[in-house]
């Protein structure tokens, strides 16, 4: 015997309709859409009817309900408004710190409260620069030491070739540091933090200086194993990538700083 499937249903549609005639007053069954009598339409009775007796309740309190809305988004506006004009001020120094940050100012190392360390160590490092007989022991007493502070000797990755000089000190685990080249056009100037485990970082916090014209510069330094450090740089002027090694300048003995290298010969 087969199993007999329940027929699907046939979706009746809802009439509204007035169940009595306005022109013969008959009373018809409800959902009824024409008059059995006159055949007046009742639906079109009742839509005219309800159009003539104005807003329903409904409708006053839709209405009620946007009214409140209005009155609500217009006082968050106001209070709004009245917030950015109390605080103008301060949104203004939030967006120009946030851009700084972004886009940077390389004149903030020369000039400025950023640039006081940043002066000192440049002082430093003109008024007692590295001497060639200092460049030669730092090369051949090369060790590695937790010590950071101090001049140090830049040279050449390839060619050991001394190419300038440098100052870094330590201050609340901020590097700040000052490199001049030997060309005597070129200075950097910046300050760093630890990245990692190893690496002093200064992402966008350091600039470059050639020839009196200033740029942003970036750039990262991180140990090698004979003691000094690798130092990489990308600076906004052109947008090419150096290289160098530093070395620190360590300290030596009365009779090793009396005694040049070639008088120990």
């Amino acid at each position: 015997m087969m199993e007999q499937r329940p027929r699907p249903q046939a979706v009746v549609e809802r009439i509204d309709a007035d169940a009595v005639c306005e022109k013969c007053g008959t009373v018809s069954p409800e959902d009824t859409l024409l008059c059995k009598t006159c055949g007046n339409n009742l639906r079109d009775q009742r839509l005219h009817r309800v159009q003539s007796e104005g807003p329903t309740e409904e409708a006053f309190i839709e209405a009620g309900r946007l009214t409140w809305l209005t009155k609500v988004l217009g006082v968050v506006g106001t209070l709004l408004i009245i917030f950015v004009a109390l605080n103008f001020g301060r949104i203004e120094q939030a967006m120009t710190e946030a851009s700084s940050d972004v886009t940077g100012d390389p004149r903030a190392y020369w000039q400025g409260a950023t640039s006081v360390p940043l002066e000192e160590l440049a002082a430093q490092l003109k008024s007692n620069p590295v001497s060639p007989q200092e460049t030669a022991y730092a090369l051949e007493h090369r060790a590695a030491n937790d010590i950071v502070d101090g001049r140090y000797v830049l040279v050449e990755r390839d060619q050991n070739t001394p190419v300038g000089e440098a100052i870094v000190r330590v201050d609340n685990d901020t590097y700040y540091f000052v490199a001049a080249l030997s060309n005597g056009t070129t200075e950097v100037r910046g300050c760093g933090n630890i990245e990692g485990s190893a690496r002093i970082a200064s992402r966008d916090k350091c600039a470059l200086q050639i020839n009196g014209q200033r740029y942003l510069a970036s750039g990262f330094a991180q140990r090698v194993p004979d003691g000094g450090f690798e130092c990489f740089g990308l600076s906004h002027a052109d947008n090419e990538s150096y290289a160098v090694l530093a070395y620190r300048i360590p300290a030596r003995t009365q009779e090793e700083q009396t005694t040049s290298p070639d008088q120990g010969q």
